[in-house]
């Protein structure tokens, strides 16, 4: 008798666990594939701009495919340092314009977060009836704020882009070309979980 209600209590408890994980799930779902497309198209329109202001040897160095460059490197003999050195080089300007358009979509983001936090702080105050009496909105505190997150946003996808190429240079020297595209990703995400929760807009 007592193991079952043990059992019933853990199947309750574990049921409210899984409506809390997925409450807002289609939500996250949205903002991700969101976020997802606006870097897709913001990336074409920065490379766009290059091909108006860069030449074809530096667009080509932009826009190279690091599968292909990783396997044809390979097919002309470069192992070892040498392989993981050019990869690098190559992982990292191809990456470039990425990484440009994931920083601008961030930074739009974390503008307007704040922005929806000033406008939520000045709700409630309204809602006490004391903004006109009080200065709790810091305009000068959430500018700074923002000035330092914004810093770190630019720091942290710098580092993310190094460790992308780090990573893509690894890959290539395992498996040239899909070795290459997994290193560059695992490198990305491993410094992005290290170094996202470090920018955030303010929350009510």
């Amino acid at each position: 008798m007592r193991q079952l209600l043990c059992s019933r209590i853990y199947f309750i408890v574990s049921q409210r666990e899984w409506s809390k994980r997925w409450e807002g799930f289609n939500n996250r779902v949205l903002v991700a594939l969101t976020k997802y497309h606006s870097i897709i198209l913001l990336m074409r329109f920065y490379e766009r701009i290059a091909s108006l202001y860069v030449d074809e040897n530096t667009l080509d160095d932009l826009t190279l495919d690091t599968f292909d460059s990783a396997k044809r490197h390979t097919k002309e003999g470069k192992t070892g340092e040498d392989l993981a050195r050019s990869m690098f080089d190559e992982c990292w300007r191809a990456n470039l314009i990425g990484f440009m358009a994931d920083y601008s979509i961030h930074q739009v983001i974390l503008v307007f977060g704040y922005y929806v936090y000033v406008r939520g702080r000045q709700q409630q105050l309204k809602e006490k009836g004391e903004l006109a009496e009080s200065k709790d909105i810091h305009g000068g505190s959430l500018a700074i704020s923002l000035i330092k997150k914004s810093t770190l946003l630019v720091i942290s996808r710098g580092i993310a882009l190094g460790f992308a190429s780090f990573g893509g240079a690894i890959g290539s020297l395992a498996l040239p070309g899909w070795g290459t595209l997994a290193g560059t990703n695992l490198g990305d995400s491993f410094a992005s979980s290290l170094l996202d929760d470090m920018i955030s807009a303010p929350k009510l």
